[in-house]
Protein backbone atom coordinates (compact mmCIF):
# COMPACT_ATOMS: atom_id res chain seq x y z
CA UNK A 1 0.00 0.00 0.00
CA UNK A 2 1.68 3.95 -1.19
CA UNK A 3 2.37 5.82 1.71
CA UNK A 4 -0.60 8.62 0.24
CA UNK A 5 -3.01 6.21 1.17
CA UNK A 6 -1.54 5.25 4.87
CA UNK A 7 -0.89 8.57 5.69
CA UNK A 8 -4.51 9.81 4.81
CA UNK A 9 -6.09 6.76 7.34
CA UNK A 10 -6.19 7.78 10.80
CA UNK A 11 -6.97 4.37 12.06
CA UNK A 12 -3.79 3.12 10.67
CA UNK A 13 0.24 4.12 10.91
CA UNK A 14 1.89 4.05 8.46
CA UNK A 15 5.34 2.44 7.65
CA UNK A 16 6.59 5.80 6.89
CA UNK A 17 4.87 7.16 10.08
CA UNK A 18 6.16 4.87 12.00
CA UNK A 19 9.71 4.89 10.27
CA UNK A 20 10.13 9.05 10.90
CA UNK A 21 9.08 8.52 14.65
CA UNK A 22 12.04 5.65 15.27
CA UNK A 23 14.61 7.06 12.93
CA UNK A 24 14.19 10.83 13.46
CA UNK A 25 14.03 11.56 17.01
CA UNK A 26 16.77 13.73 17.52
CA UNK A 27 15.27 15.69 15.24
CA UNK A 28 11.47 15.24 16.66
CA UNK A 29 13.17 15.72 20.06
CA UNK A 30 14.72 19.65 18.89
CA UNK A 31 11.51 20.65 16.72
CA UNK A 32 8.67 19.82 19.14
CA UNK A 33 6.62 22.56 19.81
CA UNK A 34 8.03 24.99 17.42
CA UNK A 35 6.27 27.76 15.01
CA UNK A 36 7.96 26.38 12.16
CA UNK A 37 9.63 23.19 10.23
CA UNK A 38 11.94 22.48 7.54
CA UNK A 39 11.26 22.91 3.59
CA UNK A 40 13.20 22.56 0.64
CA UNK A 41 12.11 22.43 -3.09
CA UNK A 42 13.19 19.13 -3.90
CA UNK A 43 11.83 18.72 -7.49
CA UNK A 44 10.53 15.09 -7.17
CA UNK A 45 6.93 15.83 -7.41
CA UNK A 46 6.94 12.33 -9.27
CA UNK A 47 8.27 10.39 -6.28
CA UNK A 48 5.11 11.15 -4.34
CA UNK A 49 4.01 11.93 -0.94
CA UNK A 50 7.40 11.29 0.24
CA UNK A 51 10.53 9.43 0.45
CA UNK A 52 14.04 8.62 1.99
CA UNK A 53 16.92 11.19 0.33
CA UNK A 54 20.74 10.06 1.17
CA UNK A 55 22.65 12.81 2.16
CA UNK A 56 25.45 13.75 0.05
CA UNK A 57 29.05 14.93 1.69
CA UNK A 58 30.76 16.32 -1.68
CA UNK A 59 28.14 18.46 -2.86
CA UNK A 60 29.73 21.09 -5.40
CA UNK A 61 28.42 24.25 -6.42
CA UNK A 62 25.91 24.78 -9.10
CA UNK A 63 25.91 28.49 -9.67
CA UNK A 64 28.85 29.94 -7.04
CA UNK A 65 32.21 29.98 -7.48
CA UNK A 66 34.31 27.00 -6.18
CA UNK A 67 37.06 29.61 -4.55
CA UNK A 68 34.17 31.23 -2.60
CA UNK A 69 32.37 27.52 -1.96
CA UNK A 70 35.81 26.29 -0.49
CA UNK A 71 37.00 29.02 1.44
CA UNK A 72 33.20 29.21 3.68
CA UNK A 73 33.88 25.50 4.34
CA UNK A 74 36.81 26.03 5.62
CA UNK A 75 35.52 28.83 8.02
CA UNK A 76 32.36 26.66 8.85
CA UNK A 77 35.12 23.11 9.30
CA UNK A 78 37.04 25.65 11.88
CA UNK A 79 34.26 27.18 13.60
CA UNK A 80 31.58 24.24 13.60
CA UNK A 81 33.94 21.23 13.02
CA UNK A 82 31.79 20.09 9.50
CA UNK A 83 31.91 21.60 6.23
CA UNK A 84 28.22 23.33 5.53
CA UNK A 85 28.47 24.01 2.20
CA UNK A 86 30.00 20.55 0.97
CA UNK A 87 28.35 18.02 3.45
CA UNK A 88 24.79 19.78 4.56
CA UNK A 89 21.52 19.49 3.03
CA UNK A 90 20.37 22.87 2.29
CA UNK A 91 16.94 23.59 3.47
CA UNK A 92 14.89 26.87 4.91
CA UNK A 93 13.01 27.41 7.78
CA UNK A 94 9.61 28.02 7.20
CA UNK A 95 6.33 29.36 9.29
CA UNK A 96 2.83 29.97 8.29
CA UNK A 97 3.63 33.66 6.90
CA UNK A 98 6.48 32.47 5.05
CA UNK A 99 4.37 32.79 1.10
CA UNK A 100 5.83 29.33 -0.25
CA UNK A 101 2.51 29.03 -1.83
CA UNK A 102 1.33 25.81 -3.31
CA UNK A 103 4.49 24.51 -5.16
CA UNK A 104 3.74 20.93 -5.60
CA UNK A 105 8.04 20.52 -4.97
CA UNK A 106 8.26 21.99 -1.66
CA UNK A 107 8.95 19.53 0.98
CA UNK A 108 9.16 19.83 4.48
CA UNK A 109 12.25 17.44 5.78
CA UNK A 110 13.08 15.45 8.46
CA UNK A 111 16.51 14.73 8.89
CA UNK A 112 17.35 10.84 10.31
CA UNK A 113 19.50 9.97 13.17
CA UNK A 114 21.82 12.27 14.89
CA UNK A 115 22.41 15.60 12.79
CA UNK A 116 23.37 18.97 12.95
CA UNK A 117 22.95 22.39 11.33
CA UNK A 118 24.40 25.79 10.74
CA UNK A 119 22.13 29.01 10.02
CA UNK A 120 22.45 32.48 9.96
CA UNK A 121 19.59 34.77 11.25
CA UNK A 122 20.69 37.70 8.77
CA UNK A 123 21.43 35.89 5.82
CA UNK A 124 18.86 34.27 3.57
CA UNK A 125 20.88 32.80 1.28
CA UNK A 126 24.43 32.98 1.28
CA UNK A 127 25.23 33.00 -2.48
CA UNK A 128 22.32 35.14 -3.12
CA UNK A 129 22.54 37.84 -0.51
CA UNK A 130 26.63 38.22 -0.95
CA UNK A 131 27.82 36.94 -4.11
CA UNK A 132 25.68 38.88 -6.34
CA UNK A 133 26.75 42.22 -5.53
CA UNK A 134 30.53 41.50 -6.91
CA UNK A 135 32.52 39.09 -9.19
CA UNK A 136 35.52 39.05 -6.81
CA UNK A 137 36.57 37.02 -4.49
CA UNK A 138 37.86 40.44 -2.73
CA UNK A 139 34.11 41.96 -2.69
CA UNK A 140 32.60 38.45 -1.40
CA UNK A 141 35.31 38.75 1.84
CA UNK A 142 34.48 42.03 2.32
CA UNK A 143 30.60 40.81 2.41
CA UNK A 144 31.14 37.96 4.42
CA UNK A 145 33.24 39.71 7.13
CA UNK A 146 30.12 41.24 7.62
CA UNK A 147 27.95 38.53 8.34
CA UNK A 148 30.32 35.69 9.30
CA UNK A 149 29.38 35.98 13.40
CA UNK A 150 26.32 35.91 12.85
CA UNK A 151 26.53 32.24 11.51
CA UNK A 152 25.05 29.58 14.74
CA UNK A 153 24.60 25.84 15.47
CA UNK A 154 22.01 26.81 18.27
CA UNK A 155 18.29 27.86 18.01
CA UNK A 156 16.77 25.31 15.56
CA UNK A 157 13.03 26.62 16.68
CA UNK A 158 14.19 29.90 16.06
CA UNK A 159 15.89 29.01 12.84
CA UNK A 160 12.79 27.42 11.39
CA UNK A 161 11.13 30.66 11.71
CA UNK A 162 13.57 32.10 10.09
CA UNK A 163 12.59 31.76 6.26
CA UNK A 164 16.57 31.43 5.74
CA UNK A 165 18.61 28.95 4.53
CA UNK A 166 19.53 26.01 7.35
CA UNK A 167 22.73 23.85 6.38
CA UNK A 168 21.74 20.63 7.60
CA UNK A 169 24.62 17.89 8.49
CA UNK A 170 23.19 14.49 8.22
CA UNK A 171 23.33 10.97 6.14
CA UNK A 172 19.71 10.80 5.26
CA UNK A 173 16.86 13.02 5.40
CA UNK A 174 12.84 11.86 4.96
CA UNK A 175 11.48 14.50 2.45
CA UNK A 176 7.57 14.22 2.89
CA UNK A 177 5.28 16.41 1.01
CA UNK A 178 4.05 19.43 3.24
CA UNK A 179 0.56 18.39 2.83
CA UNK A 180 1.21 15.61 4.89
CA UNK A 181 2.31 17.93 7.98
CA UNK A 182 -0.66 17.95 10.06
CA UNK A 183 -0.89 14.32 9.85
CA UNK A 184 2.54 14.01 11.21
CA UNK A 185 1.96 16.76 13.58
CA UNK A 186 -0.67 15.00 15.07
CA UNK A 187 0.85 11.02 14.84
CA UNK A 188 4.11 11.97 16.06
CA UNK A 189 3.01 14.33 18.68
CA UNK A 190 5.09 17.34 17.60
CA UNK A 191 3.21 20.12 18.92
CA UNK A 192 3.77 22.33 16.42
CA UNK A 193 2.20 25.56 17.26
CA UNK A 194 0.50 27.31 14.22
CA UNK A 195 -0.82 24.36 12.61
Amino acid sequence: MKFKQFINESDDRSYTIIAIEKECQPFIKAIRGASGFLYRNDGYGSKGPGYKKKVRSDRRPMDSPIEIHEFVDEQFKKRFGWKGRSEGLFVWGANRFSGIGDNPNFFTVFPVGNFKFIWSPVVSDLYGDLVPFTDEFDGFLENWNKVNKSYTDKNLKKAVTSNNEIMIGCKEAWIIRRESLPTLNKELNLKLKWL
